[in-house]
């Protein structure tokens, strides 16, 4: 991989990190991009997953200090999203995707449009939907997200959706809750994908670059805006990604 096209993936992913870095779905467009360029799916998916460490601390750390994280939460679901990403590594060299790229899809338009039905939630803190019994339900929920990642990613507003709707949070808070659950999947994975020899270094050095200064850069700025321009930008990208998962596969 030549200089300039190094050069021109480091800021496309700035760009595109700052932008969608609390509402998911950057991974529907970088992803794509890197392998067009020439880079194999498997390289592809270790290199952005591990380059992905210090950008997503960075943000943690912004959003920590804001008191956006539910810790707590964030320690019971964590190991369920560690659990599913260990299984997507060992299928995303021989799994065709093609179906569940167009069933996540339909799943974030069905989303998309309760969101658009019940605008207020998420605005502000709301009631708990789950209950006592919440792990029985986010569990399982959690570990088929944590495989899906690996293997299409995508599936960030997904999340999301269920920390607004089933824990009552925020758009903000459910965007970190789904930053801080991820952190970990990608911190224990990273030595699975360099010890399977899928990590790229200079690509890795260009995305960990690009990737740290878009994660500072959008966290501050979603914070700045406030919930309802997350709540917009949310939609957008859920829209978006599910046209593109269901006719661009």
């Amino acid at each position: 991989m030549n200089l300039f096209t190094l050069f021109f993936i480091g800021v496309a992913n700035f760009i595109i990190v700052s932008l969608f870095t609390l509402s998911g779905g950057i991974g529907l467009v970088m992803r794509p991009l890197i392998m067009f360029l020439g880079v194999s799916p498997q390289i592809t998916i270790g290199t952005s997953r591990v380059s992905a460490i210090p950008g997503s601390i960075l943000a943690q750390r912004v959003l920590h200090e804001s008191k956006k994280i539910d810790w707590k939460l964030v320690f019971w679901l964590a190991p369920m999203h560690v659990a599913g990403g260990l299984l997507g590594i060992f299928v995303i060299t021989s799994l065709d995707n093609i179906i569940l790229k167009k069933i996540i899809g339909c799943l974030l338009i069905f989303g998309g449009i309760i969101l658009i039905v019940k605008k207020q939630v998420g605005l502000q803190k709301t009631k708990p939907a789950l209950g006592k019994l919440h792990l029985l339900v986010s569990w399982p929920i959690i570990f088929i997200l944590g495989t899906l990642l690996i293997i299409v990613g995508g599936v960030g507003p997904l999340g999301r959706l269920l920390f607004v709707f089933g824990y009552g949070k925020t758009h903000i808070e459910a965007a970190a809750m789904q930053k801080a659950i991820n952190f970990w999947q990608t911190i224990i994975t990273t030595f699975i994908f360099i010890g399977m020899l899928l990590v790229d270094w200079w690509l890795f050095i260009v995305l960990i670059i690009s990737s740290t200064l878009g994660n500072y850069v959008g966290t501050k700025f979603v914070l700045k805006k406030g919930e309802k321009y997350l709540y917009y930008l949310l939609l957008t990208v859920i829209f978006v990604s599910a046209i593109k998962l269901i006719f661009f596969t």
